[in-house]
């Protein structure tokens, strides 16, 4: 799941630029990743209208959560807390009947 990425988890992220708004944690530590989504976005900001077309992940570090400060693994665990959140309450909304429907566009 895609975490939102701040200065408290990565101290350079403003060299990264726009590409690296993600990280991800995964069970012993977390990537670090580069990322690019091509396609038409909706202009009102509701990600839910976007039409996409093809979406990258680059990995392009991993580090294990010993090798992390306190510091970080906190930012992670924050952001990773309102991810779950988020996700809980989209999933909340679009369910029907105790049950999430899925629909898939040719």
């Amino acid at each position: 799941m895609p975490i939102a990425m701040n200065e408290e988890i990565n101290k350079r992220l403003a060299k990264y630029g726009e590409g690296a708004k993600y990280g991800y944690r995964v069970r012993d530590g977390f990537c670090f990743a580069r990322s690019a989504v091509e396609g038409v976005l909706s202009e009102d900001g509701d990600r839910h209208k976007d039409k996409i077309d093809a979406m990258l992940v680059l990995y392009t570090t991993f580090m294990n959560e010993s090798d992390m400060k306190d510091t970080q693994l906190a930012a992670i665990d924050k952001e990773h807390y309102i991810t779950w959140l988020r996700c809980v309450k989209d999933f909340q909304k679009e369910a029907k009947d105790g049950t999430i429907t899925l629909t898939l566009e040719p």
